[in-house]
């Protein structure tokens, strides 16, 4: 599930020397302002769709997705 706490993780990890692993939320191997805006552009969808909480299947490891746009996500 997705939150204020998560959000938090991503800003605290952009442009650190260690960023935390599931702050790349697009798995593309790099923490950025992309996770942020990714994960608040997610979080907002679902809550328009009427979900209370969100599941998700955090990116453990860097995708094929160059362009990075793409959460992983389970719907």
């Amino acid at each position: 599930m997705f939150n204020q706490v998560d959000i938090d993780l991503v800003k605290s990890s952009i442009g650190s020397s260690n960023p935390h692993p599931r702050a790349d939320i697009n798995g593309d191997g790099i923490v950025s302002t992309r996770d942020a805006i990714t994960l608040i552009k997610y979080m907002i969808s679902t809550r328009r769709r009427g979900a209370l909480a969100v599941d998700v299947e955090w990116a453990d490891t860097p995708s094929d997705n160059s362009s990075g746009d793409n959460a992983n996500t389970e719907n």
